[in-house]
């Protein structure tokens, strides 16, 4: 086995792997399977090995072969405390000797840095949680649990509609959507610009609009395909109440609201120190990247 630095941090490792090793696996494996296999017209147990050789030899013999190489290759990088960056680029290298396969192995290394955390100065940062992040973080949990009401202004974006969308022909009214609940969400409806024409729009009102391939348009007179929509309800999200059927519904036994604030707080708190380390973090890598050269794996940059 012998190592060959190539450049930089990529290093090329060519690994010999006697025959007799390969075959002595191989037919460990064919005994193994010999006592629990069964092939039709044969017993469990009872398959003739040379059966099983001649089905699965050349599976058993690639296994085996990816196995030894796998575990030559982990071994010897532990031994030399080699750091690598990839799974190695195998080749099989071709010779004309009987007694061995050898193959070639092209992998990267990670660079060896060494810092000095002595002149690393990093910002710490610290972030005072107030009343009303609390109440910030309350009323998200009251749209959470919130309730639809109905009501008697324009359609705004969130809010839930039933509507109807069709068409009038002299043998009559030709539904394309009866009844239809639409929340005027960012979620695309297969009917295009259905939800954009809908913002702004009343109950109890028809409204007329052309489609065209599927895709709702401004009512054109030249064009044929008129189309019809009219609003039986417009519903808007009520955040839930404070009260003991919420708080019971977050998990609370009793009607505490206090409990609900220090809840919060402590969350705000836990989230305030995680993304505090973050940037600590980042700022110290970054400082870390502008006082120390070192060259990069081309394959982390790919």
């Amino acid at each position: 086995m012998s190592l060959n630095k190539k450049e930089h941090l990529k290093y090329e490792i060519i690994i010999d792997i006697p025959d007799k090793n390969i075959k002595k696996e191989n037919e460990k494996k064919i005994n193994e399977l010999a006592k629990s296999l069964q092939l039709n017209g044969f017993r469990k147990g009872f398959v003739p090995k040379c059966l099983i050789k001649e089905r699965f030899g050349d599976s058993i013999h690639q296994e085996n072969l990816n196995k030894i190489l796998n575990n030559e290759f982990v071994n010897y990088i532990k031994k030399e405390n080699l750091n690598v960056v990839n799974k190695p680029d195998i080749e099989e290298i071709i010779d004309n000797k009987n007694d061995h396969v050898s193959f070639k192995l092209n992998f990267e290394i990670f660079p060896k840095i060494e810092i000095n955390f002595a002149n690393i100065k990093v910002k710490k940062y610290i972030t005072e949680i107030t009343d009303n992040d609390i109440k910030s973080e309350i009323y998200k949990l009251r749209l959470k649990y919130n309730s639809w009401q109905n009501i008697f202004m324009k359609a705004m974006n969130d809010d839930k509609l039933v509507i109807d969308l069709y068409k009038k022909t002299q043998t009559g009214t030709h539904y394309l959507l009866n009844k239809e609940e639409i929340v005027l969400d960012t979620k695309e409806h297969y009917i295009n610009n259905l939800k954009l024409y809908l913002v702004n729009k009343n109950t109890d009102t028809e409204y007329s609009f052309s489609m065209q391939n599927n895709e709702l348009c401004l009512l054109n007179e030249k064009s044929d395909n008129h189309v019809y929509i009219f609003i039986h309800s417009i519903k808007r999200k009520i955040p839930a109440d404070i009260n003991e059927d919420f708080l019971v519904k977050l998990g609370f036994k009793e009607n505490d609201i206090s409990q609900l604030d220090e809840l919060i707080k402590e969350k705000l708190r836990l989230l305030s120190n995680y993304l505090s380390e973050k940037l600590m973090k980042t700022d110290m890598l970054n400082t870390i990247l502008a006082s120390h050269d070192f060259d990069i794996p081309e394959t982390l940059i790919k």
